[in-house]
């Protein structure tokens, strides 16, 4: 890890060289490092218990469990109502701005909201449920309605990590969800292997739910060290309105954002077939580790470009390509490495699933994507221009919707992967635009 750290280190120097300011080098630097032993110990865990769900459960279990957590996640979203993106992009300004009572004020009312929200979504989706009128839903009812506290608590963990990050703390802001979790979901699985208990999917989402609860648990103890140092609430009032307003835009981002990727499993389980989304989920799940390098900067850009909302524009493109330029080459080099170890990976999980080889290939280009084209979507949102990035993303998952029916008709699975890919590069292609277009009107100004 030490000889990967120096390659960054003098890397990203001759990268970055005289044109970006000493501090903003050393801030990304330190995030990337700091980040980078915690998600490739995640990766780690989350391919693990990836491997372990199917040999415990097996293939369809897991697919129901997959499916049901898919919607938990999306509604998990719903219920933070944007308030996730307000305090990464808040706190740091009040912050610098010696405003810290107002900190704990937008903590507090931050999650007072996703409380309230959390409960609404419980309600209203518990009914559809019950109604009958989905039948991937109906299908498996009782489990959906168990697995609704769920939308509460990953809410919770989204929202407070944030706020973690927001005061720059790489670690804290990481662990619960990237390394507790799947580390006690790991210990959970390994426990039923060994003991062979064959696992069903009401065990699996039981298991998970008390997980969940856990790391609620350790994240509110993480929360006390930074908020020590804030003061008790000052008479000034936070400007709820405009919050209101941006949490708004900031929900429909993140909403359309986990709606992009998880679009091609929440269609197939919709369809009653919780093998497909098994697997489907499997070859994402390999997928993703192309997306390691932009996730591993996304710890770190969001403030950064938040700090630099003043700044001139020039300085501020050369921020973003030379961000760009180190994504792609980070991402690169995992693409071509799974290119040459897709198929003995995906033996590992079953032998037959090696016949989707090309269907992990194919996802790895739509991943490859995000980086290619740069950190877009947190320049936009950090910037002020989060209706632009929620409008493209709009239209984004029209398109894909209409790719996805049509694909998956005739190609099935494959017509998935083909349409997450054309998607993406739809998507990034508008939000490429949009930076430019952005960055070209503030020079003007």
């Amino acid at each position: 890890m030490t000889v990967i750290l120096n390659f960054l280190s003098k890397a990203s120097g001759v990268l970055f060289g005289k044109e970006i300011m000493i501090e903003d080098q050393a801030l990304l630097f330190r995030g990337i490092s700091r980040s980078i032993l915690v998600q490739v110990a995640s990766y780690v865990l989350v391919f693990a218990s990836s491997i372990l769900f199917v040999r415990v459960a097996g293939i369809n279990n897991y697919g129901v469990y997959v499916n049901i957590f898919n919607w938990i996640g999306v509604l998990s979203i719903m219920a933070c109502a944007g308030m996730e993106d307000i305090v990464l992009s808040d706190i740091p300004g009040f912050l610098k701005s010696g405003q810290k009572g107002y900190v704990r004020q937008l903590i507090l009312f931050t999650n007072k909201t996703i409380l309230v929200v959390s409960f609404i979504c419980v309600i209203v989706f518990g009914l559809i449920v019950l109604s009958g009128a989905v039948k991937g839903f109906s299908e498996n009812k009782f489990l959906f309605l168990g697995a609704l506290i769920n939308i509460y608590f990953l809410a919770f963990i989204v929202l407070n990590q944030q706020i973690l990050q927001a005061f720059n703390l790489f670690y804290s802001s990481q662990i619960t969800d990237k390394i507790l979790k799947p580390f006690l979901i790991v210990c959970f699985l390994t426990g039923c292997w060994i003991m062979h208990v064959n696992m069903n999917a009401d065990w699996l989402i039981f298991g998970n739910t008390a997980i969940l609860f856990i790391c609620c648990i350790a994240l509110f103890f993480m929360l006390r060290k930074p908020l020590e140092g804030i003061p008790a609430l000052k008479s000034e009032k936070l400007p709820l309105t405009e919050i209101s307003e941006k949490g708004g835009y900031f929900l429909l981002i993140s909403l359309l954002f986990l709606l992009k990727s998880k679009i091609g499993m929440l269609v197939i389980g919709s369809f009653g077939n919780t093998a497909g989304v098994g697997i489907f989920n499997i070859v994402y799940r390999l997928a993703d580790f192309v997306l390691l390098p932009y996730l591993l900067i996304h710890n770190v850009v969001p403030q950064l470009f938040s700090s630099h909302l003043n700044t001139d524009s020039v300085y501020k493109k050369k921020l973003f390509r030379k961000s760009t330029y180190l994504l792609t080459i980070g991402s690169l080099l995992i693409y071509l490495l799974i290119i040459f170890l897709g198929k003995p990976l995906l033996r590992i999980y079953n032998v037959q699933l090696e016949e989707n080889y090309i269907i992990l290939i194919i996802l790895c280009g739509s991943q490859f994507l995000y980086s290619l084209f740069g950190p877009s979507i947190s320049f936009l949102m950090m910037q002020g221009a989060q209706k632009q990035a929620a409008i493209a993303l709009l239209a984004d998952i029209t398109v894909n919707c209409l790719l996805l029916f049509f694909l998956m008709n005739k190609f099935g699975i494959a017509g998935a992967a083909w349409a997450a890919l054309a998607g993406s590069l739809f998507y990034n292609i508008i939000l490429r635009i949009l930076v430019e277009r952005l960055l070209k009107k503030n020079i003007q100004l």
